[in-house]
């Protein structure tokens, strides 16, 4: 499992390009940029047009002055984000698409210079864990649903039981004691 909940997958024309868990920006799309290296989990693109992602936005420069698009769950019942780009050094038009795959989960796709392009990209996804099992969101998986969801949820029945019961007997204990002073008995069966 990560030690960071969100993460990038990137491909093109099928292959994955992704080298780690924060891919290098010189090999994925040719050039590098101090500040965007490192701070990024995956790039797709090229020198003319590149597409950054971390979390749940991508950043596309080459396209007048870099935009972001922030994705989240507020779009409640959003099937597709699409954008249309047009590069500054390039005659060629680009559409983005992105559908929402689990929560704070997306997938990029984009076709450019004849190359296809798709980054699965947000929370849960793990380069490591897809490398070992292929599957790409481990929160979503049958492995993390039976070694950590499922035994939580046992643990945490008694506490659960007990924390019901306790609250059952401090209303009980409350209910009695507002009844007993509304009647004017204090102490035990005596009355004042």
């Amino acid at each position: 499992m990560a030690f960071i909940d969100y993460g990038a997958v990137a491909f093109k024309n099928g292959k994955c390009i992704q080298g780690s868990m924060f891919g290098d920006m010189l090999s994925m799309v040719g050039w590098r940029e101090e500040s965007l290296d490192g701070n990024f989990f995956s790039f797709v693109g090229d020198k003319d047009f590149t597409v950054c992602f971390y979390k749940t936005y991508m950043k596309i420069i080459g396209e007048g002055e870099a935009r972001t698009v922030y994705l989240n769950d507020n779009f409640i019942g959003w099937k597709k984000y699409r954008t249309v780009c047009f590069p500054d050094n390039s005659s060629e038009v680009v559409e983005i698409v992105v559908t929402p795959r689990q929560k704070n989960c997306y997938t990029f796709k984009m076709e450019y210079k004849g190359d296809k392009y798709k980054v699965i990209f947000g929370y849960g996804i793990d380069y490591d864990y897809w490398l070992e099992t292929g599957i790409f969101n481990y929160y979503c998986c049958p492995e993390h649903f039976f070694k950590y969801t499922l035994p939580r949820f046992f643990k945490d029945i008694p506490y659960n039981i007990r924390l019901k019961y306790d609250m059952w007997v401090r209303k009980r204990r409350k209910t009695r004691k507002s009844k007993r002073t509304k009647r004017g008995v204090t102490f035990g069966r005596f009355r004042q």
